[in-house]
């Protein structure tokens, strides 16, 4: 249950994420904050699928962010903490038991034997 409740608060955050960088893209700023909000819809619903597949996805989208940080603010950590902070500690939390247990265990399709 708490996957899915998660999933849906990284999705509602992805959409406010990817209509904000399209309105910075818009005014000429950086674009990958469409990307990002992009990456958290991915996320939010495969836990809302209850997929483990959701933790590969925000690890690589985690990647993504720190080349991106570091290549727009460089290594000056005043200036990367603002672009990581929510970034990581999202991805700690996917880390907990209570999210991470409860991922790969949908129910399986029934079969019909003929």
């Amino acid at each position: 249950m708490i996957a899915i409740v998660t999933g849906w608060i990284l999705f509602v955050l992805g959409v406010l994420l990817a209509a904000g960088g399209v309105w910075l893209a818009a005014l000429g700023g950086s674009w990958a904050y469409i990307g990002l909000g992009i990456g958290w819809l991915l996320c939010g619903a495969l836990l809302i699928a209850r997929r483990r597949a959701a933790l590969g996805v925000y690890a690589l989208l985690l990647l993504c962010t720190v080349i991106w940080a570091v290549w727009e603010a460089g290594l000056d950590r005043w200036a990367l903490v603002p672009r990581l902070a929510l970034f990581w500690l999202v991805g700690l939390w996917l880390l907990t038991a209570w999210v991470s247990r409860s991922l790969g265990m949908a129910r399986a399709p029934r079969h019909i034997d003929p």
